[in-house]
């Protein structure tokens, strides 16, 4: 029984451990874009930066209501100061969050 709880405390320790580095990276990308990008920077651009750890045109087009190529232009922005990389497949676009990729693949 004891090993159970064992089991509970470390994996609430790790979980604990990866929602500070997931804010501590939120903080700093939210620095980076009011820095680089003011003109494009919001709340909302952020939460969908990290709702998953890819973005596409259309999460934006949907949530910040604004035409595709609006939403191309902000997505190619933050990939050019390097927090989003751009990946091809087949016909369509994903926008890849490396750093918090990197934090949910370890």
């Amino acid at each position: 029984m004891i090993y159970l709880l064992v089991g509970v405390e470390e994996t609430s320790i790790n979980t604990i451990e990866m929602i500070r580095a997931i804010n501590d990276l939120m903080a700093e990308t939210k620095s980076k874009l009011q820095q680089d990008l003011p003109k494009i920077y919001s709340r909302d651009l952020l939460d969908i930066i990290f709702l998953h750890p890819y973005t596409k045109i259309e999460f934006l087009t949907e949530r910040l209501i604004i035409t595709r190529q609006t939403a191309a232009s902000y997505l190619n922005k933050i990939c050019q100061i390097g927090i989003l990389r751009k990946v091809k497949k087949q016909k369509y676009n994903y926008y890849i969050n490396t750093k918090l990729f990197e934090l949910l693949s370890k």
